[in-house]
């Protein structure tokens, strides 16, 4: 899942869709808010030097990258996980994104969202969210989009809602099913 950003350039990104709006890689425009169910959750560190549209390195288990190596190790940590996510941290091109697999709600498609550098925040909040559950699939949650300006102009992030019900019992099992 992206966001139609005032400078998205993607080829999968519809022809129709607006600034803020959400879209699959496969070019279909979703619906906000969108329902959808997570069933699971990583975090990958990815890193982009400045002006390059290709990753420099790449970490999808955000321990391991390539080229550069074991992260821990790497200058180029993200900001909070340096010094064990204590003390001094600095700035670096390294962005760490926490990566959620999650199923519509009408169990049609599966999908992927990356909550990277300003939509991290909503990463975080679903992440907490499911910790409240048995399952992280337990509970259906919403996924919009919010408009924000800053610096760099006019930009779009995801944001969080819970539904606040739980999912029947067959879809919490097709939902584990999928997670196998």
């Amino acid at each position: 899942i992206q966001i139609a950003q005032p400078t998205t350039q993607s080829a999968a990104k519809p022809e129709n869709a607006k600034q803020g709006a959400m879209y699959t890689t496969q070019g279909t425009l979703l619906e906000m808010p969108f329902q959808f169910i997570p069933f699971y959750f990583n975090l990958e560190n990815i890193m982009f030097t400045q002006g390059e549209k290709a990753p420099t390195c790449f970490a999808p288990d955000a321990k391991l990258g390539q080229p550069f190596g074991l992260c821990e190790k790497c200058p180029h940590l993200p900001f909070g996980q340096q010094n064990g996510g204590r003390g001094d941290q600095k700035k670096t091109d390294c962005q760490n994104q926490i990566v959620v697999g999650m199923l519509a709600y009408d169990l049609s498609q599966v999908y992927i969202c990356q909550f990277g550098k300003t939509s991290r925040g909503a990463g975080s909040a679903l992440t907490t969210l499911c910790k409240t559950q048995p399952k992280p699939y337990t509970q259906s949650y919403l996924l919009s989009t919010e408009k924000k300006t800053g610096d760099v102009g006019t930009y779009f992030i995801y944001k969080i809602e819970p539904t606040g019900k739980t999912n029947p019992v067959n879809v919490q099992r097709m939902a584990s099913a999928v997670l196998q």
